[in-house]
């Protein structure tokens, strides 16, 4: 992932809100090798910049990054030094942190500790675009406290995993957050920390459960296998999301039955791979809407659906809207806190 762009001074209203560097994977050095050895002074990709923050009121701060990377290879070793989430939109990238490698895409949320030392990679390089949002030390542990009232109020990583399911509300919710923020001093500084706020409990929440999950493996020899066996399979949808896929290509792929993956997968990630692929797939169309608006026809086929009519259907299943008024959705923070998760699928 890239970094976080330069302190800045933004207006939001009635407030002044001074952007603050954040030593992290989206810190100035960069996570990976997504630029140049030499940088320009303010990286751009297609228009617009690399990185940067688009809110932040000392407690709370909002940013993106755009990463292009120009291999695969594992960049610098990190502290983050803040606690953060992050929320893939498009492609995927890798967490290196202490033995563990796991694959971040849309489906997922990355939940990091100020205390975390890591490097991140991108399988294939086709590299990502994220949302990203900090939080003061005090919000995390009141989040936290929910789910786990002995939690140390002052430990450097009251957060209990790396990398969590990404409900569908909630990843709708942090669209939508975005959106608010970027409007700057005409946007709405207290919903957009209502909004934060809300998102930290829901992850935190999902966290929680995913490592429940995980206990539940017995033996660690076989964690370790099903643990490598569907992180692979993961990478391997991500870098392929436009092709035909099948069960029994992605087993070879990884070296075991389709029967045994299909097992494995479901109880590492919670969803069937069909699922599980046609969510990252939908989830990646929603920037691609606007352009596609009068084509969405060729949208579907690029995106791995067989006809307009089967990636409408889907997208109305996983979102509870279909594609033409997805856009005017995610403009309407104030009416998705209402109903932060707006579909039966949700949390599937």
């Amino acid at each position: 992932m890239g970094g976080s762009g330069r302190t800045r001074q933004q207006l939001t209203r009635g407030t002044h809100v001074t952007h603050r560097k954040f030593d992290s994977f989206f810190g100035e050095s960069g996570g990976c090798e997504c630029q140049p050895s030499t940088k320009p002074s303010r990286p751009v990709i297609g228009g617009w910049p690399a990185r940067g923050v688009v809110f932040d009121d000392g407690r709370i701060a909002v940013g993106f990054t755009r990463c292009q990377p120009l291999t695969d290879a594992p960049g610098v070793e990190i502290h983050s030094g803040v606690h953060t989430l992050a929320f893939t939109t498009r492609g995927l990238f890798r967490m290196h942190i202490r033995d563990q490698r796991l694959v971040c895409d849309s489906n997922h949320v990355v939940l990091q500790n100020a205390a975390d030392i890591f490097r991140t990679s991108h399988p294939g390089a086709i590299g990502d675009e994220t949302i990203w949002i900090t939080y003061r030390h005090d919000l995390v542990i009141d989040a936290v406290r929910r789910q786990n009232p002995a939690v140390d109020p002052k430990s450097p990583e009251p957060m209990p995993i790396t990398v969590a399911p990404c409900t569908t509300g909630t990843f709708l919710l942090v669209r939508a957050l975005f959106n608010e923020a970027v409007h700057g001093r005409d946007g709405d500084s207290s919903l957009v920390q209502t909004a934060a706020r809300a998102v930290l409990n829901s992850v935190v929440d999902s966290a929680f459960a995913a490592k429940a999950d995980q206990l539940n493996v017995s033996r660690a020899t076989t964690a370790r296998a099903h643990f490598e066996a569907a992180e692979s399979a993961k990478a391997f949808l991500g870098e392929n999301l436009s092709q035909r896929i099948t069960i029994e290509q992605v087993a070879r792929i990884v070296h075991t039955s389709p029967f045994h993956l299909c097992r494995l997968f479901r109880r590492r990630t919670g969803s069937p791979i069909h699922k599980y692929l046609n969510r990252l797939r939908l989830r990646g169309s929603i920037d691609q809407l606007e352009a596609h608006r009068s084509d969405l026809a060729t949208l579907a086929t690029s995106l791995g659906f067989a006809s307009h009519s089967h990636f409408c259907d889907a997208f109305r299943r996983e979102f509870g809207v279909p594609p033409s008024i997805m856009r005017e959705r995610l403009l309407d923070l104030r009416g998705m806190l209402g109903s932060p998760e707006p579909t039966k699928t949700a949390a599937a």
